[in-house]
């Protein structure tokens, strides 16, 4: 399989040796065709002034304006000129060099030709002497005014066109060889100029397809190459992160599920060893079993979540819905919990307040920015659920008065798995894939959002919908 150097290098080799062709063609092979084809038809326009003047009277004269015209005719076309009357005896004889007539060789071509000329013919060809071989060019014409009354005849060598071809080809010779030569060495540069980055993005894509994703292409060209190989290192930066993010997920994950399933176990085997006939003792490490197993049952169901936001499967389904009775109605859900730990959560929100939007995500969204100010207001009397009309949105704030995040935390706080420490007890709670969905989520719709927080002050989260206009 040939390399695109190869390939780009044949490719510029042939065009080079196309256009070689193509020029000795036209300058060597058809030279001669165009040259006559030309010279014909510039003499025939230019002759036929000529026959004009010569066909005024009855029979062709010569003056001497008419003289000069012949003259300086044949001279410039570098022509032999005859004048013929109607018997065709020479009138007057015209050479653009020395001669003052036809070469001697010629004449009785010449005078058949003449002979058709009179008969109002037309006659063009080429000649050759009989003794030297080279040829001449003939034109014969009618002198006519109502009738032939003569001819005109006209003839040149065809020397100096072979002569220009002799030189031109020669001439070619070498400009063929030093652009064969140039092409070559350009056509080597150009290809490797091109290929070598081309080569260095396959090697990278190879590495990056075996998983080394540092691997960085080191270009400053600001072509298409140059913006392929950019997009290369971009790719290869997100594949790393990516990876990394898959190695700490991975991580992560293994270590959140070691605990419980170690508690599960552990207890279970205690049960069922030691603990089997003291009901309270039993009751006590089954409800532990069973708080642990619903915390693998959440942190299974927040990782499939997390990962189905993040591959993009999960279509966004916006709607009208109304704000209201949706927060209402989650209040009412987490009213006896809150009620258990103390808390009162109250709303601030008109009626009928509705918005355009995905109502199950943002459902999830209020469950999950609720549940996390429950869990982290262990000192705060209250949850504040607030909505306020803006210009074409609506705001929405979760707020408690709880243990707040340091200000060096608040960056991290939408990433997987990172829990802040209860500042008291040291303790995390959660699965710490709660606020990671709710910002995909928050992505995933062009939802704007953000958070406020100060330590011992208490937190608030808000995030922006847009108001429904049907």
């Amino acid at each position: 399989m040939k390399g695109i150097r190869s390939k780009l290098w044949t490719g510029m080799m042939l065009l080079v040796v196309l256009m070689l062709l193509l020029l000795w063609l036209f300058q060597i092979v058809f030279l001669e065709q165009f040259y006559k084809g030309i010279q014909l038809n510039r003499i025939i326009d230019k002759s036929e002034v000529l026959i004009e003047a010569l066909s005024k009277s009855d029979e062709p004269r010569i003056d001497a304006d008419l003289l000069e015209s012949l003259e300086s005719f044949a001279y410039i076309n570098n022509l032999n000129l005859e004048v013929t009357d109607i018997r065709g005896n020479s009138i007057i004889q015209v050479a653009s060099g020395s001669e003052q007539q036809s070469p001697a060789g010629l004449r009785k071509s010449i005078k058949e030709m003449t002979s058709q000329a009179l008969s109002g013919k037309i006659v063009n060809t080429v000649v050759e002497h009989p003794r030297f071989n080279n040829q001449f060019w003939v034109l014969a014409l009618p002198i006519e005014n109502g009738e032939v009354t003569g001819s005109l005849i006209l003839s040149a060598p065809l020397e100096p066109v072979e002569e220009t071809a002799s030189i031109l080809k020669q001439q070619l010779i070498y400009i063929s060889g030093i652009l064969l030569v140039a092409a070559f060495v350009l056509a080597y540069v150009i290809s490797r100029h091109f290929s070598k980055p081309l080569f260095e993005i396959s090697q990278a894509a190879k590495a990056m397809s075996k998983g080394d994703f540092s691997v960085r292409i080191r270009t400053n060209r600001n072509d298409e190459i140059g913006q392929l190989a950019s997009d290369i290192n971009e790719m290869g930066k997100s594949l790393g992160k990516v990876d990394e993010l898959r190695k700490e997920l991975i991580a992560n994950i293994s270590h959140e599920l070691r605990t419980p399933l170690s508690l599960i176990k552990g207890y279970a085997e205690t049960i069922k060893d030691v603990t089997g006939e003291n009901p309270e003792k039993r009751q006590k490490q089954l409800g532990i079993i069973i708080d642990e197993s619903d915390r693998l049952a959440v942190l299974i169901r927040d990782v499939l979540d997390l990962s189905q936001l993040e591959s993009g499967v999960v279509p966004m389904e916006a709607r009208c819905f109304d704000l209201t009775s949706k927060v209402h109605g989650i209040n009412q859900k987490f009213k006896d919990v809150a009620g258990d730990k103390g808390i009162v959560i109250l709303t601030d929100i008109e009626a009928e307040t509705m918005v355009y939007s995905d109502e199950n995500k943002i459902e999830q969204i209020l469950y999950n920015l609720i549940g996390n100010a429950l869990i982290h207001s262990k000192t705060s009397p209250e949850i504040m659920i607030k909505a306020t009309h803006e210009d074409h949105h609506i705001k929405v704030e979760i707020i408690d008065s709880g243990i707040g995040i340091p200000e060096e935390e608040l960056s991290y706080i939408w990433d997987r798995f990172y829990k802040s420490a209860d500042s008291k007890s040291g303790q995390t709670q959660g699965t710490g894939l709660g606020l990671a969905i709710v910002r995909r989520i928050f992505e995933a719709q062009g939802i704007r959002y953000g958070v406020e927080s100060r330590p011992g002050k208490g937190t608030t989260f808000w995030f922006e919908l847009k108001k429904c206009t049907s």
